[in-house]
């Protein structure tokens, strides 16, 4: 197997996993417009930053570590096959990690709307209406 191929299976993966261990702990401690997961809700408050870069990172260490695995298995698999068909499966493979890796977003964004407001301040949670709310 060519190493460009094997390296470009194996790149998204890696760096996702790498970003999860990363913030996990140590995500970019302030607001800044180069490093970090950066959208108009994460970047609304710091409260709203960090708890994006928690949240982003359990899910690239989650799906690194489950995109890792049938990668992983397929190079394996197809180790000693044709230039053409290696090429197929490169293409392949990289589409599924994209797609996977792109949807991190809109999981992000839902979990951010339904902890902040549009302004970055931290919905309150909503008590359970009582018989003597009522």
């Amino acid at each position: 197997m060519n190493l460009f191929y094997l390296f470009s299976m194996l790149i998204l993966p890696a760096l996702m996993i790498g970003l999860g261990f990363l913030w996990r702990k140590n995500g970019p401690k302030q607001i800044n417009g180069i490093y970090g997961y950066r959208t108009a809700r994460s970047t609304s408050s710091p409260e709203a930053w960090n708890f994006a870069h928690v949240y982003s990172a359990r899910l690239y260490l989650i799906l690194g570590i489950v995109l890792l695995i049938p990668t992983l298995i397929s190079i394996r698999h197809y180790w000693s096959a044709d230039a053409d068909t290696i090429a197929v499966l490169s293409i392949a493979v990289l589409t599924v990690q994209t797609i996977v890796f792109v949807l991190t977003i809109p999981i992000t964004e839902s979990a951010l709307k339904k902890h902040f407001d549009k302004n970055g301040n931290r919905k309150e949670k909503q008590m359970p209406q009582t018989q003597e709310n009522n």
